[in-house]
């Protein structure tokens, strides 16, 4: 005897329901990039001997006459870096090969950001090399105190450019115009 169906339609749609529901379970909208939206306010500070500061009423707002300062901005921090270096040295793939394990001696194999965070090609190391059509990203198989060894699927000339990436921390004095590939897009709104 088989039981009723119960609105939960036939058999093969339930199956292809929990492959759909297994689908989604691992997926998600997770990004890098970001719209940043921000109000800056001017207010009386009333008392400044507790942490953090009390504030009072805004500055000219009894009046009508506050002043408030917006900006808009799309972050995108899959571009930031810890330190950017070139090539000494080409990397040429066999043409009967797909890719090829190739030793590439760069400008520095370690040192510190301009905001003093250290770093160092190592083994695992992620690196974008290139630019343009040709850019890739090689993970570090080896290292010796002046080289790295990765596996490379596209050559490159002497003088391509390394990039280490990661978040150097904060920075003094940062202009977001100065770094258009972490922010693409700024506004600031009166």
């Amino acid at each position: 005897m088989t039981r009723p169906n119960k609105g939960r339609g036939t058999p093969k749609s339930r199956k292809a329901d929990s492959v759909t529901t297994k689908l989604f379970d691992n997926l998600t909208t997770r990004s890098n990039v970001f719209a940043i939206w921000v109000t800056v306010g001017f207010f009386e500070v009333v008392d400044d001997s507790t942490r953090p500061v009390k504030l009072g009423q805004e500055i000219d707002r009894a009046e009508g006459r506050h002043h408030r300062h917006r900006m808009f901005a799309i972050v995108d921090r899959t571009n930031l870096q810890l330190v950017a270096t070139t090539s000494q040295s080409e990397v040429q793939i066999p043409p009967h090969r797909s890719a090829a394990s190739v030793s590439v001696i760069p400008g520095n194999m370690s040192g510190s950001t301009t905001t003093g965070r250290p770093w160092s090609i190592q083994v695992g190391s992620l690196l974008t090399v290139d630019s343009g059509a040709n850019q890739e990203t090689v993970r570090v198989i080896a290292t010796t105190p002046t080289s790295f060894t990765a596996v490379f699927t596209r050559p490159h000339p002497s003088g391509f450019g390394i990039v280490v990436r990661g978040n150097p921390g904060p920075r003094p004095r940062y202009n977001p115009a100065g770094d258009p590939e972490v922010v693409p897009y700024y506004s600031i709104i009166k």
